[in-house]
């Protein structure tokens, strides 16, 4: 047996393993089998299979985000035991290990450069959000749970409900679109940076930025900042009126600020 370009040998359990992982998920279904050397040498498993085949599976969960599809099984070859891990290609790109996202080069897996990863994200980008696995399947609603309340008379959001409104995927996960609803997440590409200038772009009075937050949450904290800065009360004898220094109707304008996906979303689910 000889390794290949979607077959790799380990003759023990390191960290090194999750670089590949990585790396078959973001191009090619590969395996990985543990209890042989680098030569293709049958060394077996020094310690109980069963229990690292459990280890194998714990680091990967921990390690991968997100994490791939992969099968993880026993096989005994003679009198000694091997570890065969499995890994299938996602859809879901770049699979990252310890933030780095990795391919294979022959038999050898290096990182992938900064072109390739813009390549990989877009590939991933092209997956709706109602598919694309959530990274946390440990998710609250306590915020759209409100918002349903006040907009549909709702009384208590439940797994029905995420279905109905198609965060909580038909193969049984939340998704990337029940992530970004969600009461925290940890999507980097979900926030919004808000930035209020004064006599130029050059002089920042107020810079506040909004991440790992449910869109609605973003929404609500927009419109706070918004109200703050640019509704004020002007005096006219003895009359009190409320005035915008901004018309509202730009700022939420979805092609003109950064809030268009909190605002986008709303759209679609409340309208």
């Amino acid at each position: 047996m000889k390794e290949s370009y979607n077959l790799e040998f380990k003759e023990e359990i390191s960290r090194t393993f999750l670089k590949t992982v990585s790396a078959y998920a973001n191009y090619n279904d590969g395996e990985i089998l543990f209890g042989i050397d680098d030569d293709g040498q049958l060394l077996g498993m020094k310690n109980l299979a069963t229990e690292e085949s459990l280890r194998i599976e714990n680091m990967i969960n921990d390690s991968l985000v997100p994490v791939p599809n992969f099968e993880i099984s026993v096989e005994a070859i003679g009198d000694l035991k091997v570890i065969r891990l499995a890994v299938k290609k996602g859809k879901d790109t770049p699979y990252y290990c310890k933030g780095k996202a990795y391919k294979r080069a022959d038999t050898a897996t290096i990182e992938v450069d900064r072109f390739e990863l813009r390549r990989l994200a877009m590939e991933g980008i092209n997956l709706n959000d109602e598919d694309r696995k959530a990274s946390s399947q440990e998710l609250s609603f306590a915020v759209l749970e409100w918002w349903l309340q006040e907009a549909a008379g709702i009384e208590k959001i439940n797994l029905d409900i995420l279905k109905t409104l198609n965060l909580y995927n038909k193969d049984g996960y939340y998704n990337l679109a029940g992530e970004l609803l969600a009461d925290h997440n940890e999507i980097g590409f979900s926030g919004i940076d808000i930035v209020k200038f004064g006599k130029d772009i050059s002089q920042i009075q107020f810079r506040k930025t909004i991440t790992n937050r449910s869109l609605l949450t973003q929404f609500d904290m927009a419109i706070e900042l918004f109200e703050q800065y640019y509704i004020f009360e002007e005096i006219d004898g003895y009359n009190r009126t409320k005035k915008n220094g901004f018309p509202k109707r730009r700022f939420e304008n979805p092609w003109q600020t950064p809030s268009f996906i909190v605002y986008g979303t709303l759209t679609r689910l409340f309208k």
